[in-house]
């Protein structure tokens, strides 16, 4: 069995570091604004406590993807994500930017539960 196998041993990560993963869906109209106002949020949580590192993943075939892109932020805690998601809330323009692009998005936090 795969699981078994000494050569690819599984590992079980301990550790408070979080993983937002936020798969949108937007109509290919608004590619290039959805990406500028990706870019100005992703700049204001760069500079926020707890940052770890952010990504926008972008689909191969736009048209035949659930989601056309995917966000994939590596953040310290939750605590300090849920801070700095209410900070750019309170005091940056991209969250208005972000609500004025008909899109959809279903945000989560994860861990990492198996490493090989």
């Amino acid at each position: 069995m795969f699981f078994n196998n000494p050569n690819c041993p599984l590992k079980s990560m301990k550790t408070k570091h979080v993983i937002l993963m936020n798969p949108f869906h937007i109509d290919s109209k608004d590619e290039k604004e959805f990406e500028l106002a990706w870019v100005e949020c992703a700049q204001f949580l760069k500079k926020q406590d707890g940052y770890i590192h952010t990504s926008l993943h972008k689909a191969l075939d736009m048209e035949k993807s659930q989601y056309q892109y995917i966000n994939y932020a590596h953040w310290e805690s939750p605590e300090k994500f849920q801070k700095a998601m209410t900070e750019m809330r309170n005091i940056s323009d991209c969250v208005k930017k972000m609500a004025q692009i008909p899109h959809q998005n279903f945000p989560s936090l994860y861990k990492v539960h198996i490493e090989m």
